[in-house]
């Protein structure tokens, strides 16, 4: 038996959806939460993903202070279960804990955005790159 892949190109208006739409998503569920985040650009950042501003360089500390915070407030309520989420499908746990459930789909919220976000990047920086040629 022989298997066949076919590679998809995955566009850049694509990209830009999956990426605003991943941000205002991250915007909507932070807005609730309570996280102690170290300085208060997260806020602006916030509220430039929920109007679709993704790709603001200011935004890059004040996004990895983000995921600091949601890690740490998940090792504050399970030790070691940060690891497994940003390493593992852990989609399918069950919770009794409501809190650590939020904390767990903010910080895959979190993944997923800054994973797009990095991609839509990189294309872009590679379209100007060819256009220079």
């Amino acid at each position: 038996m022989s298997y066949h892949y076919t590679r998809r190109e995955v566009t850049i208006e694509y990209l830009a959806e999956l990426v605003i739409t991943n941000a205002a998503g991250l915007s909507e569920c932070w807005r609730p939460a309570s996280l102690n985040v170290e300085g208060r650009r997260h806020q602006m950042m916030l509220e430039r993903f929920a109007r679709g501003d993704v790709l603001d360089d200011r935004d890059d500390a004040a996004l990895e202070a983000v995921g600091k915070a949601l890690i740490a407030d998940v090792e504050k309520m399970l030790p070691g279960y940060s690891g497994l989420i940003l390493r593992g499908d852990t989609r399918e746990d069950v919770y009794v804990n409501a809190e650590l459930q939020r904390r767990h789909d903010m910080l895959l919220r979190w993944q997923e955005f800054r994973h797009a976000r990095n991609q839509l990047r990189g294309k872009v920086r590679a379209m100007r790159l060819l256009e220079g040629l």
